[in-house]
């Protein structure tokens, strides 16, 4: 949908509109690998953004564009190309 209606380099949101963190991100990878770490802050090192959100208004009231699979499916198919390019 980007690359054929924006034609100036505008930067768009994607995503599913909905305030995920960092946790839940890392959760979703490690447990496509079956691993269970115990995440633990660094409380020595500066403290960043603890989530994001993409606001999606632009993008569907101007294109009529909404995300047609959920995050984890995303996050999925990521983690699964990255293992096919390992082999």
């Amino acid at each position: 949908m980007a690359l054929d209606n924006i034609h100036d380099g505008s930067a768009v949101n994607i995503g599913q509109g909905k305030l995920t963190s960092f946790r839940e991100l890392i959760t979703i990878f490690t447990g496509f690998a079956g691993y269970k770490p115990e995440i633990r802050a660094l409380l020595d090192k500066p403290v960043g953004v603890h989530s994001r959100y993409a606001n999606m208004d632009y993008v569907h009231n101007t294109f009529g564009w909404k995300a047609k699979i959920s995050i984890e499916e995303g996050m999925r198919r990521v983690y699964d190309a990255a293992l096919l390019r390992l082999k």
